[in-house]
């Protein structure tokens, strides 16, 4: 609820499907004046890395169900998730 709140993007935001073909990532994006958030979703045991179409290196990582940063999984285009990680970005 804190996130919903402080992100008007999480309420009010269109939804875009991202990476259609990769069968281990769910991942979408959301839009709202200006702000974007990236959802990944790794819905299987084992790490995986994929490439985006977008470079997060500026986004902040809002939330992740493991204990680090995982902005420090992001590589440019391409970020490493571990297994049933989600993780969850925003344009500031």
């Amino acid at each position: 609820m804190k996130l919903r709140k402080q992100y008007d993007v999480i309420a009010y935001g269109d939804i875009k499907p991202l990476l259609h073909d990769d069968k281990q990532v769910f991942a979408y994006e959301r839009n709202y004046n200006g702000q974007k958030m990236i959802v990944l979703c790794n819905f299987y045991p084992t790490q995986c890395e994929v490439e985006l179409p977008y470079d997060l290196s500026a986004y902040k990582c809002i939330l992740n169900n493991y204990k680090n940063n995982c902005s420090d999984s992001v590589k440019n285009k391409k970020i490493a998730l571990k297994p049933y990680e989600t993780a969850v970005f925003c344009n500031l």
